[in-house]
């Protein structure tokens, strides 16, 4: 069990499209500020796909306070967006990677936030829901592609 979190670049392939050099960069400061916070908050990034990440943390409060620290220092560069999705599952390894209905539903969650936003699952809200110093919107319930259930999303506001 663990928890997941997918993030992408918002706009990557349109950037890459206009200027490699300027889409590069950005990968790799992107790349650069995961690395940091995710080492410090005790996760481990899975894989790369592009300018996509996963990673997975201990818990769930891990994880998103990973991904407010990942937001803030990104949007205070302001010169990309990253939007990201938050979801607790079970996690199938193999030597060389992870797999499970959890990392696809991660992403598909991350599908549905805008850039500089952090959108999340029910199991997601109801580990953190207690915690004071989190502004929690409660948002529809989706269908998600390829996706049996439909999810009940939230997102985190302020941050």
């Amino acid at each position: 069990l663990a928890a997941i979190m997918f993030t992408d670049i918002v706009g990557y392939t349109r950037i890459m499209g206009q200027d490699e050099e300027t889409a590069l960069t950005i990968l790799e400061q992107n790349r650069a500020i995961h690395h940091k916070w995710i080492t410090r908050y005790r996760g481990k990034l899975l894989k790369e796909m592009g300018d996509g990440i996963i990673a997975i943390f201990y818990t769930v409060t891990e994880a998103v306070l990973c991904a407010i620290d990942i937001q803030k220092e990104i949007k205070s560069q302001n010169k990309f967006g990253v939007r990201m999705g938050i979801h607790i599952s079970e996690i199938v390894f193999t030597d060389t990677d992870a797999f499970g209905d959890g990392v696809n539903i991660a992403s598909r969650i991350s599908n549905q936030a805008q850039a500089g936003e952090i959108c999340f699952s029910e199991g997601v809200y109801q580990n953190i829901r207690n915690r004071e110093t989190l502004n929690i919107e409660k948002g529809e319930i989706k269908e998600l592609k390829n996706v049996a259930d439909p999810i009940q999303l939230y997102k985190l506001t302020g941050t």
